[in-house]
Parts: structure tokens; C-alpha cells; sequence
């Protein structure tokens, strides 16, 4: 374990007594998944493993006692998708899950530029495993917190609220879909610039390779108070936040401030603001299979900060190519280059990462691979292969993402979201021919 994270276990160990359920403005957002593991007990058993990842305010004067918890608690309920109440009936004991990982968003400005976060988050990641019985209908996950920082410029939260928190849900369908959820890319900005158009990879990656669509929501306002709330609920959601105008919407968090887009088949987002302060923006990704049956829902919400930065920084790296979506017969290989151009002459391996299910042999036989990053004057260079196989051609694309920034005074970040069809083996209906030779049969011609 991470010798950041036994200094903070040990560190609460002392202090969780003082004030496990302190009333602290400390939640930033994040998204709550699950993988479906196995069957046990001769399959009336299925075991999970859940993952919370929170971002939180290390500004909170809690910080570093109250938070972050060892553990939290997410209720699970017996239910189907479009349940409107989740009542102790309903419930399973709700569970224990341990922090396993922390560290926080940090600039990391290129040298000699002296811009620094207003804000202070860590992404603090819980995990642990539960045992379900056979469900027919599904199970609701949620994780039930107060508080949400306060001074939101979209949504109304009072100074040091007691009741304002922040509640993270997902399902999946029958334990005999067997199915895992999406699972967010994490961020790992502190903020953003004011006066400029940010991208945001808001993808998710789907390990049963379903299809997703993606859309906003109206985040919700649990029912915790002072802590995790472990209760039952009479009506589901409970309540959803309250924007502090008409002009502020689900579909448009950055209300008259500036603009958001998201892509509904990848989560490619983009997002603007001429004024600072934090807008809190939520996004839920519906998992459908290949029968056309919803089998699984995520959500994540995250205030995204803004700031001014006063930089003179106008160019951001750009895909040479301007190609991002390919299709390749099943058993074919497909090789091409990722390569950037800065126009204003910056260095682009201040900021560089390539990533997705696509390179992981754990989820894609054979994988992808990537060559080795070249980087010259304003420009980066890498080669993608892959040798697919005809058990890869399926209808919905492979996706894979990738980030690069220059080294400019503030760093303009460029994120894409690559895609790649594997078309199946097409195959013929029917053989023509003999059913059956026998040895020495003179030759038979079949068709197709």
C-alpha cells in the first residue's frame, strides 16, 4: 500500500473518534461502479466489487481528521431499474468499503509559470467486495453523503449546509446478466480556464463492451446528514439540487455563463465559462447489450472550477490527420500514427497519455499496442497497431482516448476520443455440396 495512504489511515486512526461525523463542505463529486466477479454457493451467490472514487476539498478545514474516512458505507437495494422507492424491504445490509488510494490534483505548471489552483482536491478511491443473492430484478448501489462545498455558482448550497450532500447511484440488471459497469476515466486537472474552450473526457469503458449512451442529469441531494446515511428511501431520488436560478438547467449547468456539449456516444465534452467559480455538472451513462436490454446505469457529478488565469496562451495542440474514427474487417490489421502540431511551437510531451480497454489484455485478446512517443518541435508522433481477430467483430466501436498539452503558460490541453469498428467476418448463409464424402469419392464441388 502506498505509503501516502498508511500516513492518512494512521492518521484517522487516531483522530476518527474526534469527529467521524463532523458537518464539513468537502464533496466535490465522483461516480460509483461495480464488476461482477463470480458465482459462488453453486451460483445462488454473486460476488461484486464496488469502487467509489470521490473528489474532495482538502480545503475543508475537516481535512486531514474527519476526512478522508478509513471507510464508507453504500447502501444496497433489491430493485428494478425505474424503482420510485427503496424501502428496508428492499435492502441488504449495507457495506463497509476501505480507502485503498489518494492523491491529489496538483497544476504541475511548466517552469517559470506562476499560475496555481485556487482550489484544493484529492481523488480519494474506496473499494471492497460484496456477496449478493440471485436477483431476477436488479440491485441499486448508492452512496448517501453530506456535505457539498459550499459558494456553488450554479447551485444553491448554504454556508456550511447541514443538509446539502451528494448522492451517487448506479444498477445493474439480473445477477444472470452477469454484468460489470462502465467505469469513468478519473480527472486530474484543479481547474480550468475562463475565456477558453476546454475539452473533457468524460468517457466511461465498458469491459462487456455494451453499448453506452451517455446524457446529463439534475444530480441528486441525498438524505444524509452530518455523515453516510444508511436508511431506506420513500421516494427515489430523494430530492435533486437546487439551481440558484432559471437560467441554470440540467441540460445547461453553465447557464448564461458559458456553454456545454456532450457527445452522447462517447461522453466527449466540451465546456466554456466567462466567469469563475465552480459549476456542477452531472452525467449518466446508460448501458445497453446486444439484445437491446438496459443492463446497467452510472452516474457521476463533479463540480468543474474556473478561474481566471490572465495567460496569452491562444493555440492548443491539433491532431495532424483530423481522423479519429476507423473501421477495420474482423482478422485485419489496422496500424496508423497519432500525431499532434501546436502551431505556436510549444513542446508537447509536458502533458501526453494514450489509454483505454483497447491495450489491456485483461479485457482485449489480442490487444492494441503503441509504439514509442516521438517528440520534436511542436510535434508528437506515436504509431497504433492492431492485429484483430475474427471473435472481435461486434457492432458497437472500441474507443480509446488521448490527451496531450503544450508546455505553454497556461498549458492548452487537447483530449480525443479515437474509435474503431471491427466489422464482423461476414460468412456465407449456406454451403452447396454433398453432405458427406466417403474415402476415395471422386472430387465435389461446393459453392456459396
Amino acid at each position: 500500500m502506498n505509503r501516502k495512504i498508511l500516513t492518512l489511515i494512521c492518521s484517522l486512526g487516531l483522530l476518527f473518534s474526534f469527529n467521524q461525523n463532523a458537518n464539513a463542505t468537502h464533496l466535490y463529486g465522483g461516480d460509483l461502479s461495480y464488476a461482477y466477479i463470480r458465482d459462488t454457493l453453486g451460483g445462488t451467490q454473486h460476488i461484486y466489487e464496488i469502487t467509489l472514487t470521490l473528489y474532495q476539498d482538502c480545503n475543508s478545514q475537516f481535512w486531514g481528521t474527519a476526512f478522508p474516512q478509513r471507510t464508507v458505507a453504500i447502501n444496497i437495494f433489491e430493485a428494478p431499474l425505474n424503482a420510485r422507492t427503496l424501502t428496508q424491504n428492499s435492502a441488504i445490509s449495507p457495506i463497509q468499503i476501505p480507502l485503498v488510494d489518494s492523491v491529489q490534483l496538483k497544476s504541475n505548471m511548466p517552469p517559470g509559470c506562476a499560475i496555481s489552483a485556487g482550489s484544493c482536491i484529492y481523488k480519494t478511491v474506496y473499494k471492497g467486495r460484496t456477496s449478493l443473492p440471485t436477483s431476477f430484478i436488479g440491485y441499486h448501489f448508492v452512496y448517501d453523503r453530506c456535505c457539498r462545498t459550499d459558494a456553488l455558482t450554479n447551485v444553491d448550497v448554504p454556508v456550511n449546509s447541514q443538509t446539502d450532500g451528494t448522492l451517487l447511484q448506479s444498477w445493474t440488471a439480473s445477477t444472470s446478466t452477469r454484468n460489470s459497469s462502465p467505469k469513468f476515466q478519473d480527472f486530474d486537472f484543479p481547474f480550468m480556464c475562463i475565456g477558453k474552450m476546454n475539452t473533457v473526457l468524460n468517457l466511461a469503458q465498458d469491459p462487456d463492451g455494451n453499448l453506452l449512451n451517455y446524457s446529463l442529469y439534475r444530480p441528486f441531494d441525498g438524505r444524509a446528514q452530518n455523515g453516510d446515511y444508511s436508511g431506506s428511501y420513500p421516494t427515489f431520488p430523494p430530492a435533486e439540487v437546487n439551481y440558484r436560478d432559471t437560467n441554470f438547467t440540467a441540460q445547461k449547468p453553465m447557464g448564461l455563463n458559458g456553454t456545454l456539449n456532450l457527445d452522447g456516444l462517447t461522453g466527449f465534452t466540451t465546456m466554456s465559462a466567462n466567469i469563475s467559480g465552480d459549476y456542477v455538472v452531472g452525467i449518466k451513462v446508460t448501458e445497453i447489450d446486444k439484445r437491446g436490454q438496459t443492463v446497467g446505469i452510472v452516474h457521476r457529478e463533479y463540480q468543474f472550477p474556473f478561474q481566471a488565469c490572465n495567460d496569452s496562451n491562444t493555440t492548443f495542440p491539433t491532431l495532424v490527420t483530423s481522423k479519429s474514427d476507423y473501421e477495420i474487417d474482423a482478422g485485419d490489421t489496422l496500424c496508423f500514427d497519432i500525431e499532434y502540431e501546436d502551431k505556436g511551437g510549444s513542446p508537447l510531451n509536458y502533458l501526453y497519455r494514450v489509454q483505454g480497454l483497447i491495450f489491456d489484455t485483461s479485457f482485449t485478446k489480442p490487444n492494441a499496442t503503441l509504439g514509442t512517443p516521438s517528440f520534436s518541435p511542436g510535434k508528437s508522433k506515436q504509431e497504433f497497431c492492431w492485429p484483430t481477430n475474427c471473435e472481435q467483430g461486434k457492432p458497437t466501436k472500441y474507443f480509446f482516448t488521448a490527451s496531450v498539452a503544450d508546455s505553454a503558460c497556461a498549458p492548452n490541453v487537447t483530449n480525443t476520443v479515437f474509435s474503431v469498428l471491427v466489422k464482423p467476418a461476414e460468412t456465407p448463409s449456406v454451403i452447396n455440396g454433398a453432405n458427406s464424402l466417403c474415402a476415395g469419392a471422386a472430387n465435389e464441388e461446393y459453392s456459396t
